[in-house]
C-alpha cells in the first residue's frame, strides 16, 4: 500500500517538476529529468505490459506463450497482485501445481485484500481439487467465502466446479449470478451454453453461442470448451458449416486442467469435419 501511494505521488509530482523547469528556462535539466522519469515509468509498468502480452496470447489459445510472458510479469520489479494472481492460475491450468503453489504464497506474503484476497482463495480451492482429488472440499471452500467477496471470478470458477460435480440446478445458478455480474463476461456466457448443452436446451445454447461467435472482440471464445460447445449448438441446430470451423476451432486451443470437454470427443469431432 506505501508503495502505490509512493508511485502514484511520483506520477504527479515529477511532471510538475518538467514543467517548472521549463518555464524557468532549465531545459537540459527539465530533458534528463524526463529521460529518467520515463525510464522509471517503463520499469513501474513492465509488469502490465507483460501482462497484456499475455492475455493476448492466451485469448488466442497460446497458453504455453502466456505462462512465459506471465512469468516475466511476475518477475518484474514492480508487479500488482491481480497480475500474480491470474499468473498462477495459469499454472493451475496448465497443472503445473508445485509452481502455482510457490507463486499463490508468494500473493499471500503481499497481504491482498478485495479482489486479490477472492482470486487467492480461489485458486486455493481450485489447486486443492487438483492436488487433493477432491471436487467436495474445493466448493466447500469456495461456498464458504464471504458474500462481499463473490465477483465475477467467484462466480464463473464455482460455476465450472459445479458442472464439474454434475450439479447442473447449482451450476445453472452460478452461472446466471456471472452473466448478470457482467453480461458481456465470455466466460460467463461459455458456463450459460455448457449447461445449456448439457440440459439438451440447444435452442438457448444456440442463443449463447451467437453472443460468443458475433460478439465483440473482448467477449470472443477463448477456450477448448467454448469453441466445442458453440459447435455442438450450431450442429444440433442443423448449421454443419459453422459447427465445422468451430469444432476444427477447438483444437487450436489447449486442453488444461479446466477442460471440461472430453479431449478425444473434440479430436473426433474435429476429424469428422477436416475428412
Amino acid at each position: 500500500m506505501k508503495n502505490k501511494t509512493a508511485i502514484k505521488t511520483i506520477n504527479w509530482l515529477v511532471p510538475i517538476f518538467i514543467v517548472g523547469l521549463i518555464i524557468f528556462n532549465s531545459t537540459t535539466e527539465a530533458l534528463v529529468l524526463a529521460v529518467a522519469y520515463f525510464i522509471y515509468r517503463v520499469i513501474i509498468e513492465l509488469s502490465r505490459i507483460y501482462s497484456y502480452i499475455a492475455i493476448k496470447n492466451y485469448s488466442k489459445g497460446n497458453l504455453i506463450k502466456a505462462r512465459k510472458y506471465y512469468k516475466k510479469a511476475y518477475e518484474a520489479k514492480v508487479k500488482e497482485l491481480p497480475i500474480v494472481a491470474s499468473y498462477a492460475y495459469l499454472l493451475i491450468l496448465l497443472r503445473e501445481y508445485e509452481k502455482a503453489e510457490e507463486v499463490l504464497n508468494e500473493l499471500e506474503q503481499m497481504k491482498p485484500e478485495g479482489k486479490s484476497m477472492t482470486s487467492l482463495m480461489l485458486c486455493r480451492a481450485v489447486l486443492a481439487w487438483k492436488t487433493q482429488k477432491n471436487l467436495i472440499l474445493a466448493l466447500s471452500k469456495i461456498e464458504a467465502m464471504d458474500e462481499t467477496m463473490r465477483n465475477q471470478w467467484y462466480y464463473n470458477v464455482y460455476a465450472k466446479l459445479c458442472i464439474f460435480s454434475e450439479d447442473v440446478e447449482k451450476a445453472k445458478q452460478a452461472a446466471i449470478k456471472g452473466y448478470e455480474y457482467l453480461k458481456t463476461n465470455p466466460v460467463a456466457i461459455e458456463n450459460l451454453l455448457i449447461i445449456h448443452c448439457i440440459n439438451e436446451d440447444y435452442d438457448k445454447a444456440l442463443s449463447a453461442a451467437q453472443k460468443l461467435i458475433n460478439g465483440k472482440k473482448n467477449m470472443k471464445p477463448s477456450s477448448r470448451d467454448a469453441y466445442y460447445y458453440c459447435a455442438l449448438a450450431y450442429e444440433k441446430n442443423n448449421d454443419t458449416d459453422m459447427a465445422a470451423k468451430l469444432y476444427v476451432k477447438a483444437l487450436e486451443y489447449e486442453d488444461t486442467s479446466m477442460t471440461y470437454a472430453d479431449n478425444q470427443q473434440v479430436i473426433r469431432k474435429a476429424g469428422e469435419y477436416m475428412k
